[in-house]
């Protein structure tokens, strides 16, 4: 048996979720790690690129994950910190892995979700994580 090695998280609908997991272990390319909140993380094997889920409504190769940073407006640079930490050069070559293109191309997209009540939205997050990682990449 091979070593799982690249984490993913598959996001679906509310109550999707065994159904995702289950759907990820058939394809015996893969293990999973947690089951939560309309996702699934699981790990894919060396040899394999990501399985193709029906039950998925996205497939996210994570940089890093951390504690809610709280849910006001002004707890948002802590994610500025959290996009300066990750190994940016890592998950470009585990993105090339699992047969994305190589580098960031002509930008970065961001994807943000959260629960509960917060003072900021998604596109609050989305462009003070996304500022970050377009410096980091040299990408306008």
């Amino acid at each position: 048996m091979r070593t799982p090695r690249v984490f993913l998280v598959a996001r679906c609908v509310r109550g999707l979720e065994s159904a995702l997991g289950t759907e990820i272990l058939r394809t015996h390319s893969a293990t999973i790690d947690r089951i939560g909140h309309r996702e699934v993380g699981f790990r894919v094997t060396d040899d394999d690129i990501a399985p193709r889920l029906r039950t998925a409504d996205d497939v996210f190769l994570p940089a890093h994950r951390r504690p809610d940073i709280g849910p006001h407006k002004s707890d948002l640079p802590e994610l500025a910190s959290l996009a300066r930490e990750f190994d940016l050069t890592e998950l470009a070559r585990d993105r090339r892995t699992l047969g994305g293109p190589s580098g960031f191309g002509d930008g970065i997209e961001i994807s943000a979700s959260f629960l509960g009540r917060r003072t900021y939205n998604r596109y609050d997050i989305e462009d003070t994580v996304g500022r970050v990682l377009a410096e980091r990449a040299g990408l306008p």
